[in-house]
């Protein structure tokens, strides 16, 4: 097992935020507020059981959803923010994101 911590960073604005892991919802929370300073809105790291994990995000009340594959046959991190347009963007990377 391998940690998986997922960042919610860019564009949150009161939003309520689902997050699934293979199926099963792990994490809920609503209002939820991007803190424009530093660019990070909630942080949440849980243990992944499989080496690919489906991932799936959504964003309750303005009906935004996006789901990948993960890696995460070693410890993974996941940046999650609602783009200018109004889509979900994530990226991935094996290492810590910074946050000022």
């Amino acid at each position: 097992m391998a940690q998986l911590r997922i960042d919610l960073q860019e564009g949150f604005v009161g939003d309520t935020v689902a997050i699934s892991l293979d199926g099963k919802e792990v994490f809920r929370e609503s209002n939820l507020r991007t803190r424009l300073q530093i660019g990070l809105a909630k942080s949440f790291a849980t243990e992944a059981n499989q080496a690919l994990t489906l991932v799936e995000i959504r964003v309750v009340e303005r009906k935004l959803s996006a789901a990948f594959t993960v890696d995460t046959s070693n410890p993974v991190f996941v940046g999650v923010s609602v783009d200018p347009g109004g889509a979900l963007a994530h990226r991935i990377s094996r290492e810590a994101f910074g946050y000022v």
